[in-house]
């Protein structure tokens, strides 16, 4: 059994069955996502996978605010320019030179 915790909510007690088998609610799945995420976050800060773990996961959910706010909030406070930058997924990657 798992108890999953997002800052002052409720714990959620799951099993690792019932979150693979479909029983539980996307939001659920979102929940243990996030708290990964953030974990990685900490764990990973300098090997240089956290921008791929972030777009990975928006491209999964199709929410490009969830790599855009994340990175745009890298200092501590949103830099509203770069997050709405990031909001276009075609910002994300350098462009391939076509000849």
């Amino acid at each position: 059994i798992y108890t999953l915790s997002l800052h002052d909510a409720l714990p959620i007690l799951a099993s690792k069955e019932q979150i693979y088998d479909g029983s539980y609610d996307e939001w659920v799945k979102e929940a243990v996502e996030d708290i990964i995420i953030d974990e990685d976050a900490l764990e990973l800060a300098f090997e240089g996978s956290r921008f791929s773990d972030l777009a990975r996961v928006s491209i999964r959910r199709n929410d490009p605010s969830f790599l855009a706010s994340r990175v745009a909030k890298r200092s501590g406070t949103l830099d509203t320019n770069l997050y709405n930058i990031l909001l276009n997924q075609n910002n994300w990657y350098l462009p391939f030179p076509v000849e």
